[in-house]
């Protein structure tokens, strides 16, 4: 054997003899020795950098370490001076084993743990104080959005966060909506509907409320433009996968981290509800951002940005075309901000791109001159493919309420009564046409809906251009 070797040997035979002897000296075990009021270990010591998730309880010849107030493990030790060796007699959740063995050191109101097997248990901790007195709780969320059957365990903390926390009541106040696990705080997701859950302390002193909201996970808007599967450019092994209210990460097939968003045209805002793998560096409750422009996407949090790429083929929108900019009343640049196609700008009053698939010709983008120089309407111009007019009255019933049909121009309009539609033949195409209800003048939509009468020379002497 080497020197190394024999070093390291009589180091461990020192420690374990010095467990027995401490053990001895002390009365055997916690369970028959009782506990030891001047051991300077007793107490509760938290693990720095844990944010106070790791904790370890010592009493006068027993210690147990908790992760999230559940016990990962435990063990018994003996202590000469501010030097102990601890003796894991309960491998609990960890990695170690029974008889494992490692060693702790004291200085001021700090212990140094070392020499386990599981690396989780070695780490530096500072003692707890004594407890302040407790003059409030409230939850970490005090608001979260959930999908119908999604679970969620809320947190609370006390105020001050020196107090301790007692085992609060929860309570829901609609069980239709979302129930909860009066113990552990769990909140199930029943049906679409607002629910406020309610903590309680012990003596009723002190209650916090979160607000939950539930919707449902259906396919959501079709044109909402964060839909579907993305692909971290740096890796992609990362997949960002976006339904109608909720996202998830997969990293190597593995869960990463998982939440609810809010989406306005192409930004988002998204809350962190799951966190699966520690090292993500979220939390439950952090929020961040999303942008979508084009088939790419920057996910911000902390001021730490990662973009994607979404995976082909996935358009967010549907079997004919991706409407377009819809936001009436408007001016060219958030036009420009939405749209992921190339747009021409003639320079004047319209934005144009070609081309889009095989069904659609060109879009036409038209900003008045005498509305300030907003956007007035838009057109899509569909070829004359296989059965065009049956499809495109398909798609737009999937998305508008259906007027009738005049003069073989067919009329639609919002469910929010704020954007007419019309589709129509000229010149052997058919157009689609969108114009807002709500900033019209010289363009009354409404009354067009009753006559079945449009001007549409702008449209024709554009497209027929080319």
């Amino acid at each position: 054997m080497n020197r190394q070797f024999l070093t390291l040997a009589t180091a461990v035979l020192f420690l374990v003899t010095a467990f027995v002897s401490c053990k001895k000296d002390r009365g055997g075990s916690g369970s028959s020795g009782g506990d030891d009021a001047d051991s300077p270990f007793a107490g509760t010591w938290i693990m720095d950098g844990s944010g106070g998730n790791v904790t370890m309880e010592i009493g006068g010849t027993t210690w147990v370490v908790k992760h999230e107030k559940t016990i990962y493990c435990s063990g018994e030790y003996g202590y000469k001076g501010t030097a102990a060796v601890l003796e894991i007699t309960n491998p609990g959740e960890s990695s170690a084993e029974r008889g494992d063995v490692g060693a702790a050191k004291i200085s001021d109101d700090t212990m140094t743990v070392s020499g386990f097997s599981d690396g989780i248990l070695n780490g530096t901790f500072t003692k707890k104080g004594e407890s302040e007195e407790l003059k409030g709780i409230k939850f970490k969320e005090d608001e979260i959005t959930l999908i119908e059957e999604a679970k969620h365990i809320l947190e609370l903390v006390a105020i001050p966060s020196g107090a301790d926390l007692p085992q609060c009541n929860f309570v829901s106040d609609d069980s239709d909506i979302a129930t909860v696990n009066a113990t552990t705080g769990e909140v199930t997701a029943v049906a679409k509907g607002l629910a406020v859950i309610t903590a309680t302390t012990p003596d009723g002193a002190f209650t916090a409320n979160c607000f939950v909201t539930v919707v449902a996970d259906d396919g959501g808007d079709p044109d909402n433009p964060f839909i579907g599967t993305w692909i971290w450019e740096y890796d992609d092994a990362m997949i960002f996968e976006i339904k109608a209210n909720t996202w998830a990460i997969e990293y190597y097939d593995y869960p990463f981290c998982s939440g609810t968003y809010a989406c306005q045209g192409n930004m988002a805002t998204l809350t962190v509800t799951e966190v699966d793998l520690d090292y993500t560096g979220l939390e439950k409750g952090d929020k961040g951002t999303a942008q979508v422009s084009g088939n790419k996407m920057t996910v911000t949090f902390y001021g730490e940005s990662l973009s994607f790429t979404k995976k082909d083929g996935d358009d967010p929108g549907n079997d004919l075309y991706r409407e377009p900019y819809l936001n009436f009343g408007t001016y060219k640049d958030a036009v420009k901000n939405y749209e992921n196609r190339v747009l021409y700008d003639d320079g004047y009053g319209y934005l144009y791109y070609w081309g889009e698939n095989s069904d659609v010709r060109a879009v036409l983008y038209h900003f008045d001159y005498d509305n300030d120089d907003k956007m007035y309407w838009n057109v899509v111009c569909l070829n004359n493919t296989n059965n065009i007019e049956q499809r495109a009255l398909d798609f737009l019933k999937k998305k508008y309420e259906y007027s009738g049909e005049i003069y073989g121009e067919h009329y639609f309009i919002s469910s929010d009564g704020t954007i007419g539609v019309i589709l129509y033949h000229t010149y052997d195409e058919w157009f689609v046409q969108y114009d807002g209800l709500s900033n019209k003048s010289a363009f009354p939509m409404k009354k067009v809906f009753q006559s079945g009468y449009i001007e549409k020379p702008q449209v024709k002497k554009i497209f027929l251009k080319k």
